[in-house]
């Protein structure tokens, strides 16, 4: 499919009840795998074992025990050079890209619906690497009263690293917003596109409806925030039936209700929270707000480069939890070559 779908915003005036709501979304290289080959031997007629080369390999791959490690010291590195690094540079570690770089796949963008409850019609947008490198795709929620397309350049940006996204939007969007409803919904959506499993993500009020529908479908892989926002402590009240989470956030405002998804993240044990230091709300989303557009200039984003790392943060996330680059740890955990980098220039802070 190649047709976009597309939502147009609608400019809206909201007043302070806007800000316990939650706000919304106005919306990079993978390194391909190193290849191993295998080594082809023909049986030995003469000992009759399938092992002509006497290595104790009948198969022929060079890999006797069956461990995936020709090396045979049982340290699952099939280079063989000892240190466990299937990368093979050596260093034992998963290698990492700029993520704040669009990535190496070719993205086509399609639309579909679907009726997933009684109540909601939901209208959603599909972003498709042409090489997908990882089977589990991203359900990608936006914000309070704002629209999939908001979340376009963020889906297209993760889909180019070789992860298929869907755009989802709220069943409800009004200040009557629902967001247990919303979240069911979204996992409806789920459970019909990737019965095997999927990452739920979103930003501000799409992250709580994100996490609600990570919580409600027990198939779920993972829930990535985006500076997300709680409501009444509906998902302090999921935090023990949740998936593996992982955020990064803002600073502390009122758009994000002072970060006030930090006691969730705080109830899942080793769930990582990274704050984007004198990042604002709408840095999740956009770098800069389109005119007119009221609710972005509230928590207007930082700029370009703030967004760029929010945005790389976002993406390494979701690389990790879908399996589709491990390298993304790189810029989740300490000792990690962007983690670090991004210590040492003040652009991050380890808050979990």
């Amino acid at each position: 499919m190649t047709t976009k779908c597309c939502y147009h915003n609608v400019p809206v005036v909201l007043f302070t009840a806007w800000l316990g709501l939650g706000a919304s979304a106005c919306g990079d290289d993978g390194e391909p795998g190193v290849e191993q080959g295998s080594d082809e031997t023909s049986g030995d007629e003469n000992s009759g074992d399938g092992d002509g080369d006497g290595d104790g390999d009948p198969t022929g791959d060079g890999d006797g025990d069956g461990d995936g490690d020709p090396a045979g010291d049982g340290d699952g590195d099939p280079t063989g050079d000892g240190d466990g690094d299937p990368t093979g540079d050596g260093d034992g570690d998963p290698v990492g890209q700029d993520y704040r770089n669009p990535g190496p796949r070719s993205v086509s963008v399609g639309e579909g619906s679907m009726q997933v409850t009684p109540e909601c019609d939901l209208s959603y947008g599909v972003f498709e690497p042409d090489v997908a490198d990882s089977d589990t795709p991203v359900l990608l929620a936006h914000g309070f009263m704002r629209s999939i397309d908001d979340m376009a350049e963020t889906a297209r940006h993760i889909a180019s690293w070789g992860v298929t996204v869907y755009t989802v939007p709220l069943c409800t969007n009004s200040f009557a917003i629902d967001h247990q409803q919303n979240g069911e919904a979204i996992a409806a959506l789920g459970q019909a596109i990737a019965p095997e499993g999927a990452v739920y993500s979103g930003f501000s009020a799409g992250g709580l409806a994100a996490f609600v529908a990570a919580a409600t479908d027990q198939s779920a892989v993972a829930f990535v925030g985006l500076d997300a926002v709680d409501n009444a402590d509906l998902g302090l009240g999921l935090a023990d039936q949740a998936s593996p989470a992982r955020g990064s956030i803002a600073a502390p405002g009122q758009c994000n209700t002072n970060n006030n998804f930090l006691p969730v993240y705080d109830a899942i044990p080793g769930a990582p929270v990274i704050q984007i230091v004198d990042a604002e709300h709408f840095d999740f989303e956009t770098d800069a707000c389109a005119p007119g557009d009221f609710s972005c200039t509230l928590c207007a984003p930082a700029g370009p480069e703030t967004h760029a790392l929010a945005l790389g943060m976002t993406t390494a996330g979701i690389l990790i939890e879908t399996g589709a680059d491990p390298g993304g740890e790189t810029w989740w955990m300490p000792g990690g070559e962007f983690f670090d980098m991004f210590i040492q220039q003040g652009q991050i802070t380890l808050i979990q």
